[in-house]
C-alpha cells in the first residue's frame, strides 16, 4: 500500500478502510518497523523507502506457484462492504 501511495499525508483510518485491515494492526506493524513516530504533538508515518524496497525485492523473489492456500476455497468480503443482519 505505501509503495503505491503518492500523497503527502496519510491517515491510518483511511488505510484501514481501504485495506480492511484493523487500524490497531496497522499501528502496531508500523511501530514494529520503526515507521511511526511521535513528533511535536503529532503521530507521523515515516515512508521508509529502504524497508519498502526490501519488501518488494523479497516479494519478487518468491515463487508464484508456491501457495499454501487454495484461493478457490476462500470467500472473503471486506468489512466495509458487509451488510448488517436483517432484524425481524
Amino acid at each position: 500500500y505505501l509503495h503505491k501511495y503518492q500523497g503527502k499525508e496519510i491517515c491510518i483510518k483511511d488505510v484501514s478502510q481501504e485495506t480492511a485491515i484493523n487500524a490497531n494492526d496497522i499501528v502496531s506493524t508500523l511501530q514494529a518497523l520503526g515507521m511511526l513516530k511521535y513528533w511535536k504533538g503529532k503521530h507521523l508515518v515515516l515512508k521508509r523507502q529502504d524497508l519498502i524496497e526490501d519488501f518488494l525485492e523479497k516479494k519478487a523473489k518468491r515463487p508464484t506457484d508456491n501457495r499454501a492456500i487454495d484461493s478457490n476455497c476462500l470467500k472473503w468480503i471486506p468489512h466495509n462492504k458487509r451488510t448488517a443482519p436483517q432484524q425481524a
